[in-house]
C-alpha cells in the first residue's frame, strides 16, 4: 500500500488532509473519529487507521514522551502524517500506579512476568485497591495530607478523585510537530455501571455528569445520581479528555496558516 504525503502550508490551501493514527486500537480509533466529526473540520480531516500495527516500545516517562515516540514510528514506517494518543488515568489514592501505565496495570507479578488481564479486571483490581486502602485507614499513601481534611469521610472521597488525561501528537513531519492536551476530572465510583464505552469508564464518575443526570440525559441508563463515563456515551463523545484534546487539535488545523514552530503545545 502507498501513502502520498500531502502538502500543508495553510489550512486554507487543501480540501482535505489525512492524519494515520498510531494506533491498533480500534475503539480509540472509532472515538477520535467520532471527536473529529463534532471538531468542525470533517470533510477536510480524514483520521485513518493504520494497515498493520507497529510494535513500538512505549518507553518515554511521560504522555508527550510516549505519544512521539508512538508517532514518530509511523511516520518513519509509512511516510505521512500521523497522530498518535497516549492516554491514562490518574488516580489521587493511587500515584504511580497507573497514569502512563494505566493499559498494564494489573498486569505484572510479583514473579516479574506479565499476564494479560481484561479491563474488567483492572476494574475490580482499581476498586479493591481504592477499598483496601480505606478500610486500612492507608491515608499516608493517599497524598491527601495536603488538603488538611479532618474528617475521614471525607478524606476517603477526596483519595477517590481521578482524572483522565489525553496528549496528542500531530506528527507532520520531523521538523513540524505539534501537541493537543485534554483532561476529564472526575472520582472512582465503589461498582462497575454502564455497557458503553471502554477501558476504565465503568468505574468513572467524570464531574458534571450528575447535572446530565438530573437534565435527563441517557435516563433509562442511569440508575443513581452519580452515572458514569460508560453511561454518558452522547455527553462523553463531546466532553472526554480525548474529545478535549481533539478539539484542541481542530481549533489549530482551522486556525492555521504561514509558518510554523517546532514541538509545540496547545
Amino acid at each position: 500500500m502507498k501513502f502520498k504525503m500531502k502538502s500543508f502550508e495553510s489550512f486554507e490551501s487543501f480540501k482535505s488532509i489525512e492524519l494515520m493514527l498510531a494506533s491498533a486500537n480500534k475503539h480509540k480509533l472509532s472515538e477520535i473519529q467520532e471527536c473529529i466529526v463534532h471538531g468542525r473540520v470533517q470533510g477536510r480531516v480524514q483520521i485513518i487507521g493504520a494497515p498493520f500495527s507497529l510494535d513500538v516500545e512505549e518507553s518515554g516517562t511521560s504522555y508527550r514522551e510516549n505519544s512521539l515516540i508512538k508517532a514518530a514510528a509511523y511516520y518513519r514506517k509509512f511516510k505521512v502524517p500521523t497522530l498518535a494518543d497516549d492516554s491514562g488515568l490518574e488516580v489521587l489514592a493511587l500515584p504511580g500506579e497507573l497514569g502512563i501505565y494505566s493499559a498494564r496495570f494489573g498486569e505484572n507479578t510479583s514473579e516479574n512476568t506479565s499476564v494479560n488481564i481484561s479491563y474488567e479486571e483492572k476494574c475490580l483490581l482499581l476498586l479493591d485497591k481504592l477499598d483496601r486502602a480505606e478500610k486500612l485507614g492507608n491515608i499516608e499513601n493517599c497524598n491527601i495530607e495536603k488538603y488538611n481534611i479532618e474528617n475521614k469521610e471525607k478524606r476517603e472521597v477526596v483519595g477517590r478523585n481521578a482524572y483522565f488525561i489525553c496528549v496528542l501528537c500531530c506528527y507532520l513531519s520531523p521538523h513540524e510537530i505539534y501537541f493537543f492536551e485534554g483532561r476529564l476530572d472526575g472520582k472512582i465510583g465503589r461498582t462497575l455501571e454502564g455497557d458503553g464505552g471502554f477501558g476504565f469508564d465503568p468505574v468513572f464518575i467524570p464531574d458534571g455528569a450528575v447535572a446530565v443526570a438530573v437534565a435527563g440525559v441517557d435516563a433509562d441508563l442511569i440508575n443513581s445520581s452519580a452515572p458514569t463515563l460508560a453511561m454518558l456515551p452522547e455527553w462523553k463523545r463531546e466532553n472526554s479528555h480525548r474529545a478535549r484534546a481533539c478539539r484542541r487539535l481542530c481549533e489549530f488545523l482551522i486556525g492555521r496558516s504561514g509558518g510554523f514552530s517546532h514541538n509545540h503545545n496547545f
